[in-house]
């Protein structure tokens, strides 16, 4: 069964036919064809944010564990950074372990009201409750310091 999908990988558009693991022998496909998915393959090996951009509502694909997973961007409470992984919290409370670096995920998700609230965190703007000089409640009560760098252009950003 082929399935076409068009995604974003590093600021490219890139059209590819997506075989399932057991059709794929069963394919002959082109040294072009075979050129490119190996590329694609490449690309996922190595834990590159790919987003897919012909589904109505926006989301990110993720691995974890081996498996890959896509995750509404509107169901991303906050993002927070843990010694050598990234966690993703979600609205469900939730969380899910990656190995993709905070800024990769702020340059994907920065149009998607995506806000820093210091080195560590980041944050969905929609899911923000309250505001601190030092600290921001979110909506499901977590609470997540504030730097004062941050703090300036979030407040920037609120005015807008």
């Amino acid at each position: 069964m082929l399935v076409l999908k068009t995604v974003i990988c590093k600021s490219k558009l890139l059209n590819f036919q997506h075989f399932s693991s057991l059709n794929l022998d069963a394919f002959y496909l082109s040294t072009i064809r075979n050129r490119f998915l190996n590329n694609l393959r490449n690309h996922i090996k190595q834990r590159i944010m790919i987003k897919i951009i012909d589904n109505p509502t926006p989301t990110i694909m993720h691995q974890q564990f081996g498996r890959y997973g896509f995750i509404k961007i509107e169901e991303i409470v906050y993002i927070s950074i843990d010694e050598n992984h990234t966690e993703l919290y979600l609205i469900d409370e939730s969380k899910i372990i990656s190995r993709e670096k905070l800024i990769n995920y702020y340059e994907q998700l920065k149009s998607y009201n995506f806000h820093y609230a210091n080195r560590s965190n980041l944050f969905n703007l929609i899911y923000l409750k309250q505001l601190f000089d030092d600290r921001i409640r979110l909506q499901n009560g977590e609470e997540l310091k504030l730097s004062r760098v941050m703090r300036k252009g979030l407040l920037k950003e609120l005015k807008k």
